[in-house]
């Protein structure tokens, strides 16, 4: 890659821009192609919920994420004044963070009222 720019930098400064031109484009095809016949990779993720009150509506978190076809885990637990659960996540590339963290959120007794997204890398899952 650094080559090609390289390339395409010193046809600039020769004055040969149609050359510079036709790499330009050769090298935007080559990137498009690569971005959209790789593989997606699922994005792994902590997922720390929540819940307003010492109980935690596990059935709806969990309903939830099923109904998205997200494999999950429970990591941690904790109950005192207000209950939480930390869930080790497996999610699509194309599922809507915003659109998950509003559906935990809405609909469910005792209420979610934090919910909180952290990356996880390969080797630390």
């Amino acid at each position: 890659m650094l080559f090609l720019l390289l390339g395409i930098g010193m046809a600039c400064g020769l004055g040969s821009f149609g050359v510079a031109g036709l790499a330009t484009v050769f090298l935007c095809g080559c990137l498009f192609m690569l971005n959209h016949l790789g593989e997606r990779s699922l994005r792994l993720m902590l997922l720390d919920l929540r819940a307003d009150g010492p109980e935690f509506p596990r059935a709806h978190v969990e309903a939830l994420l099923a109904a998205q076809s997200v494999t999950f885990e429970a990591r941690e637990m904790s109950h005192g004044k207000d209950a939480s659960v930390r869930y080790y996540v497996e999610l699509a590339p194309t599922a809507v963070l915003k659109t998950l963290t509003d559906q935990f959120m809405a609909g469910s007794t005792p209420r979610i009222k934090s919910v909180a997204w952290e990356s996880v890398r390969k080797r630390d899952g």
